[in-house]
């Protein structure tokens, strides 16, 4: 959050170190600050004007939305829903992430539907 939002090489190198940390079991230190990974403007910031870095930045997000899912509040599914429902629509980035992003919508069906059976 306080990391500036127009230095994409800092942006970039501390998505790519979260990364390598959701890949460990200490991803789950993550999964509280959800709300912040899913606010754009956190995440991308000035720098989203790089579709390389936009697509890492999606890539990291649609890993972390898949671990926590199941525990998501509603409010939480309706903005991971509105940010990767518009990456399909978005012809500026890669196919590889527009298909990540219609994957990660079938695969939050599960936790939308134990939402409403609780």
């Amino acid at each position: 959050r306080n990391c500036p939002s127009d230095n994409l090489s800092l942006r970039k190198d501390l998505l790519i170190a979260i990364r390598h940390v959701m890949v460990t079991d200490f991803r789950s230190g993550f999964f509280p600050h959800i709300d912040t990974f899913l606010d754009e403007r956190v995440l991308i910031g000035k720098a989203g004007q790089s579709t390389s870095f936009r697509s890492l930045a999606y890539s990291l997000l649609a890993e972390l939305v898949h671990h926590v899912r199941l525990n998501m509040s509603v409010d939480n599914f309706v903005r991971a829903e509105v940010i990767f429902s518009r990456n399909v629509h978005d012809p500026t980035l890669p196919v590889s992430i527009q298909t990540t992003s219609v994957r990660l919508l079938m695969n939050m069906v599960e936790g939308i539907f134990q939402r409403t059976e609780a």
